[in-house]
């Protein structure tokens, strides 16, 4: 590469690190996560209206479906499994509206997989995931709070006997009661934690009015695009809203990212409709 070349290349990725670390809305550097972008996803404004505050999120979800009827894991088991789970709940909370998107995919053998048959897809793949799923050699923070309140989640939307059909789910419930245990409520509502970063597992546990005091000068919660989503649907169940938060997240989807920057599958764009 001829030096004038490589130095326009270096004079471009500073000017665009430096526009965004001033804009005031953040960078993203990291391809997308399916796990935040299906739960940007579900958010309805109104609530139960069924119309959708990001169909393009819906969209992503709907693209990168795997022909197994999975999503991907990026480094462990328990990726794929939240991933799945997440995805799969997004799919069952718009099935349940017959005006929800569902668009094609450019993987020709998902071209005619109706939303139905999708959510199958996706229930199988999950059950696998949990039976191949050593939950006992499992390290990642928070993940016994995550899978169970998702897989319980799941069950209350109509997918059955995730929560006791694979060989490690009283450990993983046992894990859940002790670390829940430690977690008195109160505790939630008194000062900003590392909780904030993944409300969704405390979902039904915490009353989501109480909380907004504590939300990050973004709007979001302790900058984590699911946990704010989740924020966000808490309070819409209770006839609430936050317009800062709604803010924090269009702006996460707005981000412009470096050109080349992406997941494989020919670069990211801004409006692509994945969470950095």
């Amino acid at each position: 590469m001829e030096s004038s070349s490589l130095q326009a290349q270096i004079n471009s990725l500073i000017t665009f690190l430096s526009s965004h670390c001033s804009s005031g809305k953040g960078l993203g550097t990291t391809s997308s996560a399916i796990y935040d972008t299906a739960w940007l996803s579900m958010i309805q404004k109104p609530p139960n209206s069924g119309y959708f505050l990001f169909p393009q999120c819906f969209t992503y979800i709907l693209r990168h479906q795997l022909p197994s009827g999975g999503w991907t894991s990026y480094a462990t088991p328990v990726d794929g499994i939240l991933n799945t789970a997440a995805a799969l709940l997004a799919l069952k909370r718009h099935s349940l509206f017959p005006s929800s998107p569902q668009p094609t995919t450019t993987q020709p053998e998902l071209n005619n997989w109706p939303l139905q048959h999708r959510i199958e897809k996706a229930s199988t793949a999950l059950q696998s995931m949990l039976l191949n799923w050593d939950v006992s050699s499992t390290d990642q923070v928070g993940f016994e709070l995550l899978v169970t309140r998702l897989l319980s989640m799941l069950e209350d939307s109509g997918v059955e006997g995730l929560s006791s059909s694979f060989p490690g789910s009283s450990t993983l419930r046992a894990l859940h009661d002790a670390k829940l245990a430690k977690l008195p409520a109160n505790y939630v509502y008194q000062a900003r934690s590392t909780l904030y970063h993944s409300l969704e597992a405390l979902w039904g546990y915490v009353d989501f009015e109480k909380i907004g005091h504590l939300k990050e000068e973004n709007g979001s919660m302790l900058a984590s695009p699911a946990s704010t989503a989740v924020y966000l649907m808490g309070l819409g169940e209770k006839g609430m809203w936050d317009e800062e938060s709604e803010k924090y997240l269009k702006g996460v989807l707005d981000r412009e990212r470096f050109e080349g920057e992406g997941d494989g599958d020919g670069g990211q764009r801004k409006g692509d409709g994945g969470v950095p």
